[in-house]
């Protein structure tokens, strides 16, 4: 026997039974939404139609918001029209809040909002679920995951609203695919019951797409990126890129995509540990969240969708609980876009406020930022 086939074993790891299979429904946390349908339909409705103005936000926040979002429409009608001809993207890309709803809530319904102006979602009357899926890149902040980018076997992800379904076919794709090329990649249930990033995505797309007019492939990204898992942004045979190759195959064919990255940015506040040098009597919290989420944002939109050339600009401690997410989004759109010979995507921030701007004001904090690359 040539013992070096040994070596050769897939890193394809099948953490849970049955879990080349789609099966199960994973339920609903409901810590970020409420559980009750009424209610979550209340408070999504209120996301989507607030109100951005002076009276809800301090005037410096006011004041650059209107400045960036100005710009941003202006930049995406031309993106849209010399980049697409005035055609719809084939990957249009949101990076999202995963925050509560109450504090982060209206970033994500002005993101849907400003992207149905250049890509519109599948008409219920002429299209059904099997020809959109969207792929949630989310974070997992416990890390517990046996491997860097990992999936979850349920066949349906279960919120108020009703059930969402796993696309099966691209499931099975990209667990066969990684095996042979021996990526490493996991499959396995535990980490994502207790986690909400891709959660709380879910109730905005049954509302804004509809219930039964889409599919949803979950990838689940550590939130903390050891410099081994950087290699995963420059392979060509790793799991960034049969995820590429599945969209693109896809395309092809006349399916549609969309792709949401999830991440939140600077944590400050006694209850994360970081507070501003001298505070109570220095700088304000939603001050220095600001200070410091700038070159986050600046890294994001700097980057050219580039995920290894984003976590070279970027650090860690305290900020972007998604970072890792942020990473694997930004890179499986800048390869679909080069393979679609459309060049590296720009990508223009939306919306940034600090939680208390929008809800709350305690002394525990979050920055929360909207981008979107046609």
């Amino acid at each position: 026997m040539h013992l070096g086939w040994f070596l050769l074993l897939p890193t394809v790891i099948f953490a849970d039974e049955m879990s080349t299979q789609l099966q199960g429904v994973r339920p609903p946390l409901c810590n970020y939404f409420p559980r009750d349908p009424r209610q979550l339909d209340a408070e999504l409705m209120w996301s989507m139609d607030f109100q951005w103005s002076a009276e809800k936000l301090d005037s410096l926040v006011y004041e650059y918001n209107q400045r960036t979002y100005q710009t941003s429409l202006r930049d995406l009608n031309e993106i849209s029209r010399t980049k697409y001809n005035r055609g719809a993207s084939q990957l249009p890309f949101l990076l999202l809040p995963h925050g509560a709803y109450g504090d982060s809530g209206p970033l994500v319904g002005d993101a849907l909002q400003t992207l149905g102006k250049f890509w519109q979602p599948p008409n219920p009357v002429k299209n059904t679920k099997d020809n959109l899926t969207v792929i949630i890149v989310g974070t997992e902040h416990r890390c517990t995951a046996k491997t860097f980018i990992s999936t979850s076997n349920f066949a349906q992800w279960n919120t108020p609203l009703g059930n969402v379904e796993v696309d099966s076919g691209l499931y099975q794709q990209l667990v066969y695919r990684c095996k042979r090329a021996n990526a490493p990649f996991s499959v396995e249930n535990k980490p994502l019951l207790q986690e909400h990033s891709i959660e709380n995505q879910l109730p905005f797309l049954q509302g804004w797409i509809g219930q039964d007019l889409f599919k949803i492939l979950p990838i689940s990204v550590k939130s903390v990126v050891q410099p081994e898992d950087q290699t995963e942004f420059t392979s060509e045979n790793g799991v960034i890129q049969k995820i590429v190759d599945l969209i693109s195959e896809g395309i092809g064919t006349g399916k549609r995509f969309l792709l949401v990255g999830t991440t939140d940015y600077s944590h400050v506040g006694p209850a994360y540990g970081f507070v501003p040098p001298g505070w109570p009597n220095s700088t304000s919290i939603p001050d220095f969240i600001r200070q410091l989420d700038l070159p986050l944002l600046q890294g994001v939109c700097g980057c050219g969708c580039s995920g290894g050339r984003f976590l070279n600009s970027t650090s860690q401690p305290n900020g972007m609980c998604g970072r890792g997410a942020a990473a694997v989004a930004l890179e499986i759109k800048r390869r679909l876009s080069q393979r679609l010979g459309q060049g590296d995507p720009e990508v223009k921030l939306l919306r940034y406020t600090v939680g208390s701007d929008i809800g709350q004001k305690h002394n525990d904090q979050t920055g929360f930022a909207s981008m979107m690359a046609l």
